[in-house]
């Protein structure tokens, strides 16, 4: 059995990739090491060598790619497995992308076309995937109860603690007496309202290509706050402004927004709304009543009982996500959920709309869905038996890493 390694960082996704790495013929030998730097950390690039001798390693496997150890790997001719789930992942933007050592799977297909078209050739597209098997398990053993009519589980993107680098800007410069860069923010305030819930038109890049100052002014700002990126990583500055600022600011909007008209319906209609959510919010907002605890729920003790149980999930995509279907999406999916989603192209690459998942492409679409399925049990439990059926056809866990690995 070859053996591999196994870099660990706390991935929600340890407990299901590793046992299915050993179920696949490998000797899953792990790795933990606090990155100082992703591209000229020496001191963790000699611990991985010095590791890799010991452990007579054939290969190199992290969720999310890591330049570092890409470095290593083409130095001691390893092949560097690499599964990213994030968005954005700024490292795939590193110049180490292109070493032959790199198999890297993206899972949306949008951004592995754009790598493409860099030169970075050594990224594929590889849809995101979940472990129904180990879910089910989750599902029977778990006793707590999380029963509710619709749900939601994610980041608002609200707070400094989320990183809400918008909010972190908006404010400096609304308290400052700087009257032109005021008026830029409302601006932008106007741009990120008018790209929420709309999915057929790209306002935030149309806007940032045709006003190279507006992009400029952004980066200037990430410049000030250390956010911008170095020597060793390729990417323009229209894309760091857009998915670092204002990807995620549209996103905030659209998440506060629909749950709170969905926990105003839940209430108004005495349904039961739940989220589970770890970020700030408005004191004055709605959805601190359907808050629970500290709304964190374990990735695979406990989020599949949530999904399992609750009659309706809300998916809202992050907006740095393209085409791709999020890993939410596949989790509901994946534990016998019912979906119900913004669209996403990748998703009618494989599940069919009002069979297998059902989809919102506004507010009060979202909220007329809500009403339709509490009130057709039938209905709504057929579509979650069709999603799950689906995702253990396409979204399997070790046939997806078999794609990566091969």
């Amino acid at each position: 059995m070859p053996n591999l390694i196994y870099f660990q960082w706390d991935s929600n996704e340890d407990g299901i990739i590793i046992p299915a790495l050993e179920e696949l013929g490998f000797t899953v030998i792990c790795m933990r090491y606090e990155l100082k730097s992703y591209t000229k950390d020496l001191d963790m690039a000699q611990a991985f060598i010095t590791k890799i001798h010991e452990t007579k390693a054939e290969c190199v496997f992290s969720m999310n790619y890591f330049p570092i150890i890409s470095l290593v790997c083409d130095v001691t001719g390893l092949p560097y497995y690499s599964w990213v789930f994030d968005s954005p992942h700024y490292t795939l933007y590193a110049k180490t992308v292109s070493l032959p050592c790199n198999h890297i799977g993206v899972f949306d297909r949008s951004l592995a076309e754009k790598l493409h078209s860099l030169g970075k050739d050594r990224v594929t597209h590889l849809p995101l995937a979940a472990d129904q098997a180990a879910f089910r398990r989750s599902i029977e053993k778990n006793e707590k109860d999380y029963r509710c009519d619709v749900s939601f589980v994610g980041s608002l993107y609200t707070g400094t603690a989320s990183y809400s680098y918008y909010e972190i800007f908006r404010n400096e410069i609304l308290n400052s007496d700087d009257t032109n860069e005021i008026e830029v923010w409302k601006l932008l305030d106007t741009l990120t309202e008018r790209q929420a819930f709309t999915y057929d038109r790209d306002y935030l890049s149309q806007t940032l290509s045709s006003d190279p100052a507006l992009t400029e002014y952004l980066y200037s700002l990430m410049e000030q706050h250390n956010l911008t990126l170095d020597e060793d990583f390729d990417l323009d500055h229209q894309s760091l402004c857009y998915d670092g600022v204002l990807a995620k600011e549209v996103t905030a909007k659209e998440r506060l927004k629909l749950l709170s008209e969905v926990a105003a319906l839940c209430r108004d209609e005495a349904h039961h709304f739940r989220l589970f959510t770890a970020s700030d919010l408005p004191a004055d907002s709605i959805l601190n009543a359907y808050t629970p605890g500290n709304g964190y729920v374990n990735y695979i003790h406990e989020m599949p009982k949530v999904f399992a149980q609750s009659r309706i999930n809300l998916n809202i995509t992050l907006r740095t996500i393209r085409t791709g279907i999020p890993l939410r999406a596949i989790d509901v999916l994946s534990c016998g959920g019912f979906l119900l989603t913004n669209p996403q192209e990748e998703l009618y690459d494989y599940l069919k709309e009002g069979e297998d998942f059902e989809v919102f492409r506004s507010v009060g679409e979202c909220l007329d869905k809500i009403r339709y399925y509490l009130a057709n049990e039938d209905k709504r439990a057929q579509i979650a038996w069709n999603g799950l059926k689906k995702a253990e056809k396409y979204f399997s866990i070790k046939d997806t890493l078999k794609c990566l690995i091969n």
